[in-house]
């Protein structure tokens, strides 16, 4: 008796732990939150600076502020403090999961005198939590050489030919059941179908960014009337994008704008806008929408309106700014894909992991039980 109840113990234990590695979600699909702080990014390009330019670095802030970042201390080869200012531009920003947000930052350093030429600064940047505490956010330590020669020509980035112009076609507002057969890794469990159909004005554009400024010293900023906002440092090439405005009045309201900044004062030097008309069709409702039969009760349906808030898609094939790599990355690189840019939640129906893990449990025990009690008899 005693060796059948080990027996018993043993195989539920293995099998409960089955079922949790079977039905767990995986990293991808995870719903954790990030850990939050300031995380500083690698460039692409090794930056030489003009003895009048400006030194620059990409942080990465997870539900912090990067003005937490409130100095970054810069040393000459004799370790003597260079005296400098620093500025900060927003570069994109989304939510990653609820009550997290993701934001990318470029942080300016300019010195007060011109820099030495030839020559090899260290860096430090330091943030620390504003409390009694002085909880560490960022600790890195850089350095950066710079160029025998001032600034020469600040390069500038060219928008291409003008737009194309289509119309969109997407599902509008929509309607969700709770149905616990459809059930996503992070537990939410719903249906929905399309009660809608809207139109909207599609552009699509290229984007040609400087090749030549090794020194980077300057920045650009792609705008849409749409709302979208987009920063780009450190970059190269030609860039495509997807943008889509939604029904408007008619005339041009619908504008897209380039600008290009100089680094070290953070001044325009050039903007280039483009404006169009387009007319699209006016949504419609579906007819005969029918709730799907694995709904629960009626008064379950709950209605999402569409979001007056349009998509952005870059399709030049450059990794996007879409988020950190995961819940364990300890100094996560730019442009991991992360779902959408949000929680990760694989929509595969089935049953809750919970539950999953009792049923194989008592599939378990029933199965043990009739040679046990033979053995009685």
């Amino acid at each position: 008796m005693a060796s059948a109840t080990l027996r018993i113990a043993a195989l539920s234990l293995v099998t409960l732990l089955a079922a949790g590695i079977a039905s767990a979600p995986r990293a991808a699909d995870a719903c954790d939150p990030m850990p939050e702080g300031l995380y500083l990014q690698p460039t692409q390009t090794e930056q030489l600076v003009p003895v009048d330019g400006a030194w620059a670095v990409r942080i990465d802030a997870i539900s912090f502020r990067v003005q937490f970042l409130r100095n970054i201390e810069v040393r000459d080869e004799s370790d003597q403090v260079v005296n400098g200012s620093l500025a900060y531009e927003l570069m994109s920003e989304s939510p990653y999961i609820p009550n997290q947000t993701y934001s990318e930052h470029l942080v300016i350093w300019t010195p007060d005198e011109p820099l030495l030429p030839d020559h090899t600064y260290s860096a430090r940047l330091l943030a620390e939590f504003p409390d009694e505490g002085g909880e560490v956010l960022l600790d890195e330590q850089r350095t950066f050489r710079t160029a025998g020669e001032q600034t020469t020509t600040l390069e500038v980035a060219t928008m291409g030919d003008f737009p194309a112009i289509t119309t969109h076609e997407s599902q509008g507002s929509t309607e969700c059941c709770r149905d616990l057969s459809n059930c996503d890794s992070c537990g939410r469990c719903e249906t929905c179908w399309p009660t809608q159909t809207v139109y909207q004005s599609q552009l699509e554009l290229t984007v040609s960014l400087p090749t030549g400024d090794a020194d980077l010293q300057t920045y650009h900023r792609l705008e849409a009337s749409n709302g979208y906002s987009q920063l780009f440092w450190d970059r190269r090439d030609t860039h495509s994008f997807h943008l889509l405005f939604p029904k408007a009045d008619s005339g041009p309201n619908h504008c897209v704008t380039l600008k290009t900044y100089a680094l070290a004062s953070q001044e325009l030097i050039e903007e280039v806008e483009n404006c169009f008309d387009h007319s699209v069709p006016d949504a419609v409702d579906l007819e005969g929408v029918e709730r799907p039969d694995s709904c629960t009760a009626s008064d379950d349906v709950v209605e999402h309106p569409y979001p007056d808030a349009v998509g952005i898609q870059d399709t030049s094939g450059e990794p996007d700014a879409s988020g950190p790599e995961g819940p364990d990355a300890v100094n996560p690189e730019l442009g991991a894909d992360v779902a959408g840019g949000g929680c990760g939640c694989s929509a595969t129906p089935n049953a809750p992991t919970s539950l999953l893990g009792m049923m194989f449990f008592f599939i378990t025990l029933g199965a043990l039980r009739l040679p046990i009690f033979s053995r009685r008899r």
